[in-house]
Order: structure tokens, then C-alpha cells, then sequence
């Protein structure tokens, strides 16, 4: 089965639109680990929201990491 191109994803007008959240190999990210429990993403979340105030919207991957019933709410 041949695999379809995603749609290019639009570019936000403003920070507080929409954020990204996705695991990768980086040293340079707001909060770095090897494991992040959902409790632990939820305070960075909190955090940042704080800091920045909330966006519209987050967009996550399908990524098995995200699967936690408590990053739903």
C-alpha cells in the first residue's frame, strides 16, 4: 500500500496559537529527560502556560508516549 503525503502543516500567526510537543534527541528543548511520566508533562505544560499563557490548541504526534488518560484533560 502506498503511503499518502501528509498536507504541509500551516504555520501559526501567533505563539499562543498552537504549540508542538514531540519527543526527540535534543539537548537544547524547555525540559529534557530520558522518560517523561504524564504527571511530569503535565507540570512542564502547567509551567510554560504560566510563563507564556495558554495556547488555542496543542498538537502531539500518535506517538505511544501519548496515550495517558491524564494529558486528555
Amino acid at each position: 500500500m502506498k503511503r499518502v503525503k501528509p498536507e504541509a502543516l500551516a504555520v501559526p500567526e501567533s505563539p499562543k496559537m498552537v504549540w508542538s510537543i514531540d519527543f526527540m534527541a535534543d539537548q537544547l528543548g524547555i525540559a529534557v529527560d530520558f522518560l517523561r511520566p504524564a504527571e511530569r508533562e503535565i507540570r512542564t505544560l502547567n509551567r510554560i502556560i504560566e510563563w507564556r499563557g495558554q495556547p488555542d490548541a496543542i498538537r502531539i504526534d500518535n506517538g505511544s508516549v501519548y496515550i495517558s488518560e491524564r494529558l486528555k484533560g
